[in-house]
């Protein structure tokens, strides 16, 4: 359990841009959010949970300070994650969109796909839903240093090299979910972002300047056991790439998992 604690300050009301243009409001570390900037900022967000509340409500009232000590937690995780608020009242028709009929109505927002919460409503267990079904947390890999660093501290690493825009492609997709999959199994996972990458019609494959030409291996997914002794290639090509070939891919030829 998380001894939220720890990261309580004074609540404040001020306005922030998060990864969007629209602007918003955060209340006690609760981002608020109305009709008018809600689909930008939800649809901006990997993952979020958003309560629609009523301000006469017994329920809402005892949640809401749970739900500011659990926000105030996972906007520092990392990626961080931020926890929002509708007031049902005031925006019956945003409301009404989700079919929200009871108070507190919760969802979770997987880039902005609606799911249905269903987890704890207390600060501690909210945390351990965040961190269970939320975005993996993955190292951002820049020099060639930082890969050898990382991969030399994990007994076993897997190392995603992709081309910009990362998020967008099929093969990180694959990587996220994968990593999702097999979080808490003994693997640490990192990629390497790396904009000038180009196709080398030599090989039939993306090449990346850094940290693929260190490893010869170009865009993909490498596999790194005994601290770095031992490498392997998954070789998808990039198409087919998908979240059940890489598991496969990984977990076939590894002791650990």
């Amino acid at each position: 359990m998380y001894d939220v604690r720890r990261f309580l300050t004074l609540g404040s009301l001020f306005i922030l841009c998060f990864t969007t243009s629209a602007s918003v409001e955060e209340e006690d570390d609760v981002v608020v959010l109305n009709d008018k900037n809600f689909d930008e900022w939800v649809n901006a967000q990997t993952f979020t949970l958003v309560e629609f509340y009523a301000p006469w409500c017994g329920h809402c009232k005892s949640l809401a300070p749970e739900w500011s000590k659990a926000a105030q937690y996972t906007k520092t995780l990392a990626p961080p994650v931020y926890l929002a608020k509708v007031d049902a009242d005031e925006h019956k028709d945003l409301a009404q969109r989700f079919g929200v009929e009871g108070f507190p109505t919760i969802f979770a927002f997987r880039n902005g796909v609606k799911d249905a919460y269903e987890g704890p409503r207390e600060a501690d267990g909210i945390i351990e839903y965040v961190e269970k079904e939320g975005p993996p947390s993955f190292d951002s890999i820049k020099t060639v240093a930082e890969a050898t660093a990382f991969v030399k501290e994990n007994e076993m690493s897997v190392l995603g090299i992709f081309r910009q825009p990362v998020s967008s492609g099929k093969m990180f997709q694959a990587f996220r979910a994968a990593s999702k999959t097999l979080k808490n199994k003994g693997t640490s996972w990192a990629f390497a972002a790396e904009g000038e990458s180009k196709y080398d019609h030599t090989v039939g494959k993306y090449v990346a300047s850094a940290v693929g030409d260190h490893y010869g291996t170009g865009m993909g997914v490498l596999v790194f056991e005994n601290y770095g002794k031992s490498m392997r290639t998954c070789n998808i090509k990039p198409k087919a790439y998908s979240e059940k070939k890489l598991i496969k891919c990984i977990t076939e030829k590894s002791k650990e998992l």
